[in-house]
């Protein structure tokens, strides 16, 4: 390995160095400069690593193999002049974008920028010198493209200094900046891919005389492939989707055109004359107001904080009639709830009527957004938090818990009202049924006795004496049921008898 491919390996693991840096400090600080200055470090790496594959072609024969190894190297260096191009293009639209944009951790990321500067300029003086003393023109050219590297870093590092000191404006002028230098690398590593593959020759020799001859070759049609390429390019930049839950506003040169756009593929006219701007109307946002002093009215205060769930309802007005659609939504839920609660007693406030005061909350908050014709559904208010100050807390939690001992006792009552009025009930029913009950079989008796009564009556007139020796018998057997009786043959002398009476287990027996 000679000297110029060792020094061009130390740039390599410089670049990369450099992209690394780039990017993270991209990450913590959100600057859109430092961003695309990483990609174009990325797009100085391929250069390196072209310029490195170069050399080592250059010490082969050219044969089958060397030309398949360029064409390829020529296929990824036109695919990355176009993503290049996208990136470009996608950063313009983050720049056209209607927000405020902050950046976080400035004066280390600035630090940072500062060191990348160094060794960017380090390392392009380093390119040129070693270039010079080898006699590679590859090596050199590489080393001037470095050095307009250094350029671009120093527009990012002003950007940032001048954000530290108020202008919020100059990281992305600097933006700006340095995606024209991204796009101007992009078109030169473009053509230079495009002519290479365009002509009959193909070499592994990367310098710039030689790519600068073939471009001269063939400028009239690569500048017609190129126009036609970036026209429809350009042109294809129109088409763009509305997701399900969007609705879609144009604005032709900042002003409205047309109606909302509905959920799917659209096309206008490409930026600048159209922009598209998208609003989720369908996802609910929710909004907490924090913790606030309100007072109520009977001159009490109390500590509340509500969460304002709401949706966009016309994307139109929430665009172009709101500066802050959140804070106006705050204010508004505020406001409401101030006059609900400024017109009620603390103790209802935190017992009995929290639903009230939420749904006439809810209701003086969207009058007051339809007013201000916001565009916004207030879809419900949830109250989080309405608590006495901190120095009567605790004479609130006596006044609270003597109210639940006061509810307790309350319904103890009642439940011993519900257990006993039902028993009582029960057992008047009880007696009334069982009197009932008496009173029916009594009747029944003495309607059967009758009956039967009558109708011995009429059997005795039919054959009294029948019916009274009948009459007799059944008395006696009714009388003498618990008397052990002996029956004696009449035939027998009874004089010449004696009768004992005995008592055998509580019955007499009487023997003649």
């Amino acid at each position: 390995m000679n000297r110029k491919e060792k020094a061009l390996l130390i740039a390599i693991g410089a670049n990369l160095f450099l992209v690394a840096l780039k990017f993270f400090l991209a990450g913590i600080s959100g600057s859109m400069a430092l961003q695309m200055s990483g990609w174009h470090s990325v797009q100085g790496l391929f250069v390196s690593l072209a310029v490195f594959v170069g050399f080592i072609l250059s010490r082969k024969e050219e044969s089958r193999l060397t030309r398949g190894i360029s064409q390829t190297e020529n296929v990824i260096a036109l695919l990355i002049s176009l993503f290049v191009f996208y990136l470009a293009y996608k950063m313009f639209i983050k720049m056209t974008e209607p927000r405020l944009h902050m950046l976080t951790n400035v004066p280390i990321v600035t630090l940072g920028a500062i060191l990348g500067a160094s060794i960017c300029y380090f390392m392009a003086r380093f390119k040129i010198y070693v270039g010079q003393a080898t006699h590679s023109p590859s090596l050199v050219a590489d080393g001037y493209h470095c050095r307009i590297h250094v350029v671009m870093e120093i527009a990012v590092i002003i950007g940032l200094a001048g954000y530290m000191v108020g202008f919020s404006n100059l990281d992305m002028l600097a933006a700006v900046v340095v995606t024209l230098f991204v796009l101007q690398t992009g078109i030169r590593l473009f053509t230079r891919a495009l002519v290479s593959l365009t002509s009959k020759k193909v070499t592994a020799d990367y310098s710039c005389h030689a790519a600068e001859s073939r471009l001269q070759l063939t400028r009239p049609k690569t500048a017609i492939t190129l126009a036609a390429v970036v026209l429809l390019t350009y042109i294809a930049t129109g088409f763009y989707t509305i997701q399900w839950n969007e609705r879609g506003i144009v604005r032709r040169f900042g002003q409205k055109i047309g109606n909302e756009i509905s959920p799917g593929l659209h096309y206008r006219l490409p930026w600048p004359v159209d922009a598209v701007d998208r609003v989720a109307v369908d996802d609910i946002r929710k909004l907490e107001t924090n913790a606030f002093l309100i007072l109520t009215g009977d001159e009490n205060l109390i500590n509340a904080n509500v969460a304002t769930h709401y949706q966009v309802k016309n994307a139109s007005d929430f665009l172009f009639n709101l500066e802050d659609p959140a804070k106006l939504v705050q204010d508004a839920t505020r406001s409401a709830l101030r006059q609900v609660v400024g017109e009620m007693g603390i103790d209802s406030i935190l017992a009995t009527a929290k639903a009230p005061v939420l749904e006439k909350t809810k209701l003086l908050a969207q009058s007051s957004l339809d007013d201000w014709k916001a565009g916004i559904h207030v879809v419900g208010v949830q109250l989080l938090q309405a608590d006495p100050p901190s120095e009567v807390m605790e004479a609130f939690r006596d006044v609270a818990s003597a109210r639940e001992d006061r509810e307790t006792y309350i319904n103890q009552a009642f439940g011993y009202r519900d257990s006993t009025i039902p028993e009582a009930r029960g057992k008047a029913e009880k007696v009334v049924m069982a009197a009932e009950g008496f009173s029916a079989e009594r009747v029944n008796y003495a309607l059967g006795e009758s009956a039967r009564f009558l109708q011995q009556h009429s059997q005795h007139d039919k054959a009294r004496q029948v019916t009274e020796t009948r009459l007799y018998v059944e008395t006696m057997e009714k009388i003498l049921s618990p008397v052990e009786k002996i029956l004696i043959n009449p035939e027998v002398k009874q004089g010449i008898m004696d009768l004992w009476f005995l008592e055998d287990n509580g019955k007499k027996t009487i023997i003649e």
